[in-house]
């Protein structure tokens, strides 16, 4: 995720082109292959919301396993490994939007196809919105669901 930025503006300038006026020159293409590798590491987001949700839902059993061990540690608490923090529907809510959406929208400019995984990306946000109340609750329990 380090790079996640500088993939996602690089592929942004090849798209805001004419399609055209694109060159698949040996850089572009090493630019896409580099984005999509990284839409590969990301793509659990675009898949149907039950298993985008196991996926993610995994990733937080491992996070809150983390700052579980941290604090037994005497250590401060890595972000988003603290469960008594987060809501996990509002962070997927987040992480969509703020993250994932505009990456694979940025991609889709290039590569219509990729609309796909936008508009899955779109359904699972409204999904993780009828569920925010429901994590709410798990919160205020300490997050031992996860």
């Amino acid at each position: 995720m380090s790079k996640h930025g500088q993939i996602q503006n690089e592929i942004k300038s090849l798209g805001e082109q004419p399609s055209e006026n694109r060159k698949l020159d040996t850089e572009n293409k090493l630019m896409l292959i580099r984005s999509l590798v990284h839409a590969a590491d990301i793509c659990n987001s675009s898949r149907p919301f039950a298993i985008a949700k196991l996926w993610a839902e995994s990733l937080f059993c491992e996070f809150f396993a983390q700052g579980d061990k941290e604090k037994a540690l005497g250590l401060e608490v890595t972000y988003l490994c603290d469960r008594n923090q987060f809501n996990f529907a509002q962070s997927q809510i987040g992480f969509l939007q703020f993250v994932t959406l505009p990456y694979f929208k940025v991609i889709s400019s290039v590569l219509p196809k990729v609309q796909e995984q936008v508009d899955e990306q779109s359904k699972n946000v409204e999904q993780y919105k009828t569920q925010v109340e429901e994590y709410e609750t798990y919160l205020k329990e300490g997050n031992k669901r996860f």
